[in-house]
């Protein structure tokens, strides 16, 4: 079934919500060689910065769980999105670690849980058979991000100031708060009254059924291999393989571009034949560029230019599938608290596992040494989501 022009339409709008939200965690990313020097960040402290933004989101996405499904999605969206619009400017405010600390935490308390009303939207709006091209929509807020969104805040954050990245994506943020005032279609939830036992029923409901609670262990294990490598990628890049502000522009806009191309042909082939098996031919594709990112030699910038590009491609393609299959494993009537939930999992996996990474990984001689070992543990966690995604079943 094809996706309707009015259904790509809102979909774009929401893709392009998301896509500010990722690039604010994103662009974070590269400018971490300035932001080492101006506030002086070890790789503990700078493991901090990063998931200090996934903690807060954790926190404010358990209490979303209460209210969620009791408002109308629209204004729930937007109402974040402004919270977070401010979050993202006073980011670009801060001038020492602690204010920085604090400007992320407000920004991932906000960005966190802007995802869980857009996955509850495009649940509610499209139906079972076209879900898979819809996430390969809505991911292209992710393409976008890496391809155009984090090679355009290194420019600006060279050329002008760190600062800067942030003060631009706060415009791009309020020129889509108006648009999505117009643009998005308002969804009634069901339960249009607060009841906390009803709320309290339905928590019970997810953990306590194995098809929902298992899957999200799965999702968590899945975003776990993912970010544990992420957070140290560019100063990875940077200091073991040579590369300069320039050659980081190219790195992603390359793996950006790529995903342009592979999120929607990854998402049909995911309608086609079905979630689970989608799933399971890109997590074992995404093995090849896990375990080669961490030997990428000094200077050789074509071979770290193709696998960096399967990095973005492959490993971020394999969440196309995983959100498809959180998206069809819940009832209608407690998806926005599932989304919820995915969101709480999503963002305590990636604070645990930026922490454990700054943990594991230190630097010796101008270089970062034991990134094989995260690696190790990213493939590792991987192939253990296999098991647990067969109960989505």
């Amino acid at each position: 079934m094809r996706l309707t022009s009015k259904e790509i339409v809102i979909l774009a709008i929401l893709a392009a919500i998301n896509f500010t939200h990722i690039v604010d965690f994103m662009v974070l990313m590269p400018l971490q060689p300035q932001l080492e020097l101006i506030f002086d960040l070890s790789p503990t402290r700078w493991s901090w910065v990063v998931s200090s933004y996934s903690f807060a989101a954790f926190l404010s996405g358990l209490a979303s769980v209460f209210f969620i499904d009791c408002i109308d999605r629209k204004a729930f969206l937007l109402w974040v999105y402004l919270g977070f619009l401010l979050a993202t400017v006073l980011c670009g405010w801060a001038n020492s670690f602690e204010m920085l600390l604090i400007a992320r935490c407000l920004a991932g308390a906000f960005g966190g849980i802007i995802s869980s009303a857009i996955l509850a939207m495009v649940g509610d709006l499209i139906v079972f058979e076209k879900r898979g091209r819809a996430m390969g929509v809505i991911m292209l807020g992710f393409s976008l991000a890496a391809a155009l969104g984090v090679p355009f805040g290194i420019y600006l954050g060279t050329s002008y100031s760190w600062r800067m990245p942030f003060y631009v994506l706060g415009a791009m943020s309020l020129v889509l708060l108006l648009i999505g005032l117009f643009v998005v279609p308002k969804v009634q939830v069901q339960n249009k009254q607060f009841s906390l036992s009803a709320i309290l029923k339905g928590i019970k409901n997810i953990w306590t059924t194995s098809k929902t609670a298992m899957t999200l262990v799965f999702y968590f294990l899945l975003i776990f291999s993912q970010f544990i490598m992420i957070p140290f990628l560019t100063p990875f890049m940077v200091k073991n393989v040579g590369f300069s502000d320039l050659d980081l522009v190219v790195m992603y806009g390359l793996g950006g571009g790529a995903t342009l191309i592979t999120a929607p042909i990854i998402g049909k082939l995911s309608d086609r034949v079905g979630f689970i098996k989608g799933f399971q031919i890109t997590l074992f594709l995404s093995l090849i560029p896990l375990c080669a990112v961490p030997f990428l030699p000094f200077k050789a910038f074509l071979i770290a230019f193709v696998i960096s590009t399967l990095f973005f491609t492959i490993v971020s393609g394999r969440i196309i599938p995983a959100m498809a299959i959180l998206v069809s494993v819940v009832p209608d009537h407690l998806r926005g608290m599932y989304m919820s939930f995915r969101a709480v999992v999503q963002q305590l996996a990636s604070a645990l596992s930026a922490l454990i990474a700054g943990f594991i990984v230190i630097e010796q001689a101008g270089a970062y040494v034991y990134y094989e070992w995260l690696a190790a543990v990213a493939v590792l966690v991987s192939l253990s989501s296999l098991f647990f995604v067969r109960f989505s079943k």
